[in-house]
């Protein structure tokens, strides 16, 4: 229940974005460049974050883990659709898949790395472990990737002009700050 109020208040969000975004049509992209920065690197990094969910729910895990896994990937694979949605409506490029986990600094034009991305051995631990060890690296790795998300979104929040932008970064960082609450109780227990 505790998760639940964010999921359902972040669907509301998102699905009014997603009405709102539809109106939008092509614009030019100077003056967005944060915007689509922010979309292009939450995609991967929310995409990363509902695989991650996606093993949860594929090993025997407590309950409380498999719930929150399902309100992990309940809450952001509609924040993904969303964010494709600004692209395609910006006339932007997704990031290419592939290109590892980094993204490119407007201001210095060097590529860092994504906040909080998990590296590839990791996702395999994750993948190849079990029980209590799988269900502790599995919150340690989504905590640390939340807070990188968080990063990103309180990143954008910062510098955003847009409305719609701002109301999901503020949905992104209510309902992660939510989760890794929950998360740290998981792991205290």
């Amino acid at each position: 229940m505790f998760l639940q109020r964010p999921v359902r208040g972040l669907a509301v969000v998102v699905l009014s974005c997603l009405a709102l975004a539809g109106c939008a049509g092509g614009e030019d992209l100077s003056g967005r460049a944060g915007d689509v920065a922010f979309a292009q690197g939450m995609i991967p990094h929310h995409e990363q974050a509902i695989e991650m969910a996606e093993i949860a729910l594929t090993k025997d895990t407590s309950p409380a883990v498999a719930k929150l896994a399902r309100a992990i990937r309940g809450g952001q694979d509609p924040e993904v659709v969303l964010m494709r949605q600004w692209l395609r409506d910006w006339g932007a490029e997704e990031a290419p898949h592939g290109s590892g986990p980094g993204v490119v600094d407007a201001d210095d034009g060097h590529e860092h790395a994504m906040q909080g991305m998990v590296a590839g051995e990791d996702m395999m631990r994750l993948a190849e472990s079990s029980g209590d060890q799988f269900e502790r690296l599995f919150l340690e790795l989504m905590i640390a990737h939340h807070e990188g998300a968080i990063g990103m979104a309180e990143d954008v929040a910062s510098t955003t002009e847009d409305l719609e932008v701002g109301a999901l970064a503020d949905a992104v960082v209510t309902a992660q700050v939510a989760e890794i609450d929950r998360m740290r109780k998981l792991l205290e227990r």
